[in-house]
């Protein structure tokens, strides 16, 4: 930020502090310490591990796997993927079974999929930084 001089953000600090930088370094160290102490006694989450053998229509394949999401109401595992022989979107059963595949020239660089709490499908596009959602028929 402050190029070869890492000084030069002291001196700024301690002229924006207006006298008090020990304050203002004392009230950093804390909130580091506090942040730490939280990530620290974070209970870690069990993963379960699965594989899926997902089986495109003939003449499709699967590119890069950018992101995957699960809907446990469902089963549905959500993919989104960067290739250009398949849809970006890919949605299969735990059989692998294509249940939904849709999207094909909506997206630059297909980057992440989520699931909003309403069904609906969200998407993000990191070559044009845009989201989408996708309504599915009910």
């Amino acid at each position: 930020m402050f190029g070869s001089k890492p000084w030069i953000g002291t001196i700024c600090l301690l002229v924006l502090a207006r006298g008090q930088p020990v304050v203002a370094l004392a009230g950093a160290e804390a909130q580091t310490a506090h942040l730490r102490s939280r990530i620290e006694s974070s209970p870690e989450l069990p993963v379960e591990q699965i594989e899926i053998a997902v089986n495109l229509p003939k003449g499709e394949e699967m590119g890069m796997v950018s992101w995957m999401a699960y809907d446990p109401k469902t089963g549905t595992t959500w993919i989104l993927q960067r290739g250009d022989k398949a849809e970006p979107v890919i949605a299969v059963n735990k059989d692998g079974r294509v249940l939904h595949s849709f999207g094909k020239g909506l997206f630059k660089i297909p980057h992440s999929i989520r699931l909003g709490p309403n069904g609906n499908v969200w998407t993000v596009d990191a070559g044009n930084s845009r989201i989408i959602e996708f309504a599915l028929p009910r």
